[in-house]
């Protein structure tokens, strides 16, 4: 599941901020001009959210990768160290 889903599936601030952006780059209300800041922080904001995500299942792949055991071969046998 991509950052953003899990973002919109629960109940946080992030949430409730992300809509509020959404819904001001929609409201004809507005100037253009805000409409597009609402819309282009938005974006900033979830590409943002995605890369941090991409970090922490980077990392969470190397600790995945540590956590093997490492085996030797001790006197004709394969040894868990």
């Amino acid at each position: 599941m991509s950052w953003l889903q899990n973002v919109l599936s629960g109940e946080s601030q992030i949430r409730t901020e992300l809509e509020e952006l959404a819904a001001r780059g929609r409201d004809e209300t507005l100037p253009s001009s805000e409409r597009l800041q609402a819309m282009f922080e938005l974006g900033a904001v979830v590409e943002a959210g995605t890369k941090l995500q991409e970090m922490i299942d980077q990392l969470e792949d190397e600790l995945k990768e540590e956590e093997k055991p490492e085996y030797r071969w001790v006197n004709g046998a394969r040894v868990k160290i």
